[in-house]
């Protein structure tokens, strides 16, 4: 390797190190971000720290069925990333990520402990917004022979489950059976409940994962 490749290397380095910089200093999320975000932890997103260690970043993968959906998070979150989705042969889907940032660390600490995600004591405050609702469906709901829908939460403890139980009563009047399901529980919207939660998410939710709330056949 001659010494202007190295070069042409290193200022590049050094250039896309000053845009990050100037991108952090000035962006902050909206409304619909911090929404999105929210529901996007709580779902398929992970927060992972730079390779400095000191912030972290988003980072959003789905599968190839959901491009879609990979493309609509990536609009929200457009101005936060220096590249667009790419696709992942090996895995079959698509992913991208934010650059880091000091609100992603943030959230980092309420949502992780010891390198795995938790349910923050403060989720009934953090979880209010309808989209941020229909996120987390998009991400972890499904249906069970289309009689009901359900939430994937198999990773969380029963005490954090019982506490997003008490959460969607309180914040959405959503009433809900906590179901065992392999490694872990998952919960039950029947009827009732199942149509209050269409009708709470359905302007939210993309077409393409509309079968997750039994809104398409």
């Amino acid at each position: 390797m001659n010494g202007n490749t190295v070069g042409s290397r290193r200022n590049l380095q050094n250039w896309n190190t000053k845009k990050v910089r100037k991108l952090r200093e000035n962006l902050k999320l909206s409304k619909i971000q911090r929404a999105v975000l929210i529901g996007t932890i709580l779902g398929d997103g992970s927060l992972t720290k730079n390779a400095y260690g000191k912030h972290c970043r988003l980072q959003i993968e789905h599968k190839e069925l959901h491009k879609e959906y990979v493309d609509w998070k990536y609009k929200v979150f457009q101005k936060w990333c220096l590249s667009k989705p790419r696709n992942r042969e090996k895995t079959n889907s698509w992913k991208f990520r934010t650059i880091s940032h000091p609100i992603f660390t943030e959230f980092r600490r309420l949502f992780y402990r010891g390198g795995k995600k938790i349910i923050p004591e403060s989720i009934g405050e953090l979880l209010k917004d309808p989209l941020t609702l229909a996120v987390w469906f998009m991400d972890d709901g499904g249906n069970l022979a289309k009689r009901g829908i359900l939430l994937n939460i198999q990773q969380f403890s029963l005490k954090e489950v019982e506490l997003i139980q008490k959460v969607l009563q309180e914040n959405f009047g959503l009433f809900s059976t906590k179901q065992w399901n392999n490694s872990g529980y998952r919960l039950y919207f029947g009827k009732e409940s199942r149509m209050e939660l269409q009708r709470i998410v359905k302007n939210f939710i993309l077409p393409c994962l509309g079968y997750k709330l039994l809104l398409t056949p």
